[in-house]
C-alpha cells in the first residue's frame, strides 16, 4: 500500500509539472524580440504548409530566406541574412548571431539517420529544430529592456529551458 501511495504520489507530480509546462507563456509575449521571416514569405509558407504540419512551414521559410538547403542549414547564411534585416547597432542582432551560430551547429550535427523518421511530407525538420532553438536563445538571452517583467510564467519558462534543455554550450 506504501508503494502504491508513493507511485500516486509521483504520477500526481509528473501529470502537475507537464500540465504546468503547457501553460507557460508564449515566448513572444516574455521577450518582445522581432519578428526575422518577411511577411510575404510567411504568408507562402503559411499556404503552401499542410494544415498541422509545422516541418513544412518552417522548411519552406528557411529555404526562402536560404538558410537551409535540402538537408542542411548554413549559420553564414544566416548571419548574411541577419545582416541584412537589421541595422547594425540593433539591441537583437549580435542575439540572433550567436542563436543561428549555435543552434545551426548543432542541428547539423544531429544524424541523418535520427532526423529521417521525423520527415513529414518530404518535409525536413531540421529548420524547425533551428527554429525552436533560436526562439529558445531569445529567451534565454532577452534583454531586460525587452523582457516582460510582469508576467511571473514569463521567469518559469526562461528558468525551465535554462534548468531542463540545457545551458549554453559553447
Amino acid at each position: 500500500m506504501k508503494y502504491l501511495f508513493i507511485f500516486a504520489h509521483v504520477l500526481y507530480l509528473a501529470i502537475a509539472r507537464f500540465s504546468w509546462c503547457n501553460r507557460l507563456s508564449a515566448s513572444r509575449t516574455c521577450c518582445n524580440y522581432p519578428q526575422i521571416f518577411p511577411y510575404g514569405t510567411v504568408k507562402i509558407c503559411v499556404k503552401r504548409a499542410p494544415a498541422k504540419a509545422n516541418l513544412c512551414y518552417y522548411d519552406c521559410v528557411f529555404n526562402a530566406i536560404n538558410i537551409c538547403h535540402k538537408s542542411k542549414c548554413n549559420y553564414l547564411k544566416a548571419y548574411d541574412y541577419i545582416n541584412w534585416i537589421f541595422p547594425a547597432n540593433h539591441p537583437f542582432i549580435d542575439i540572433y548571431r550567436k542563436a543561428f551560430r549555435k543552434c545551426v551547429s548543432k542541428a547539423n550535427e544531429l544524424h541523418s539517420n535520427r532526423l529521417a523518421r521525423f520527415k513529414s511530407r518530404g518535409c525536413n525538420p531540421l529548420p524547425e529544430i533551428v527554429y525552436l532553438c533560436v526562439e529558445n536563445e531569445m529567451l534565454t538571452q532577452c534583454p531586460m529592456d525587452y523582457w516582460n517583467t510582469w508576467n511571473p510564467q514569463c521567469q518559469h519558462k526562461r528558468d525551465f529551458i535554462n534548468n531542463c534543455l540545457g545551458k549554453d554550450i559553447e
